[in-house]
């Protein structure tokens, strides 16, 4: 059975995916990781198909368990900063 996932570590919480749900199954809101709803989730794809290929956060997995989703006290987006050197 396929199922998606969102990589906590690709997803920025730009809303593309949430937006684009026609099932309403991804919960987030900007700054936030999202995570997909997986008994809302109709396994159509859309999610996959709309995330920007620059990030690349949702994950088509065939077979293989969803991981758990990300403690929502760990969430939040913290923008990554350019080391000085």
């Amino acid at each position: 059975m396929i199922s998606f996932y969102i990589d906590p570590d690709r997803c920025t919480g730009c809303g593309t995916c949430r937006k684009q749900c026609p099932a309403d199954a991804i919960n987030g809101d900007k700054n936030l990781i999202h995570i997909i709803d997986q008994d809302k989730c109709t396994r159509c794809g859309t999610c996959f198909e709309v995330c920007p290929p620059k990030f690349s956060s949702v994950v088509k997995l065939s077979g293989d368990p969803v991981p758990d989703p990300v403690p929502e006290e760990e969430r939040t987006i913290r923008k990554k900063t350019k080391e000085k050197g």
